[in-house]
């Protein structure tokens, strides 16, 4: 009589193809998504360096409210994809978690920070900017490497090492007021931007 019971190998064997058949799929499908987030985070970076510099008021970083904007039409856009394809990517899941969460402590921390400080006052909307930048930096390193260590995807990971430690050290070179906001450019760059081009070119070469 035959048995439907699953023994522990060949259910480990089940789970790590699953597992190896979702790194697959994100490493096809994130490419553009980071790209399309790294240009225009790229675009509103320089944009609210440009303006700031321009007036010398630091008010303009509300600006980077303007995010949450983008974040619904990516949630939209994933919900009518969840009904065309039956079968969820739990990976592509639990990496939508980890960017989800870094996203509520971003947009958390800049409201928290503009109750916290005195908007009325230049010098402490600047240095709240500075702090704020610094954590939002830290925090999108950290959670770069995260995706780049659950996918298995070593140019990820870098990235997200080289954002999250070098942000600290890179605002000692900065110079001026409105050059902080270069580094949310440059971290554009390095964990969103390059990264989605590089999975999307080896997702072409497959």
């Amino acid at each position: 009589m035959e048995t439907n019971e699953l023994n522990p190998e060949k259910s480990l064997q089940i789970i790590s193809e699953a597992i190896r058949k979702s790194r697959r799929e994100f490493e096809k499908n994130a490419g553009t998504p980071l790209i399309i987030w790294g240009v225009s985070i790229l675009l509103l970076s320089l944009v609210v360096w440009f303006v700031w510099r321009t007036t010398n008021n630091p008010a303009w970083n509300f600006l980077w409210f303007s995010t949450i904007i983008l974040w619904i039409v990516f949630s939209v856009i994933d919900k009518k994809k969840e009904k065309k394809v039956k079968t969820k990517n739990f990976l592509g899941e639990i990496i939508g978690y980890v960017w989800i969460s870094y996203g509520i402590f971003a947009i958390g921390l800049s409201a928290v920070f503009c109750v916290i400080f005195n908007i009325n006052s230049n010098l402490e909307i600047y240095f709240s900017s500075v702090f704020l930048v610094l954590i939002i930096g830290i925090l999108l390193g950290f959670s770069a490497m995260i995706t780049g260590l659950l996918v298995k995807n070593k140019w990820i990971v870098i990235a997200g090492v080289i954002n999250g430690l070098g942000t600290p050290l890179v605002v000692n070179f900065l110079s001026g007021d409105a050059d902080i906001t270069l580094l949310i450019s440059i971290a554009s760059l390095i964990t969103l931007l390059i990264p989605g081009i590089i999975l999307n070119l080896q997702s072409k070469k497959e």
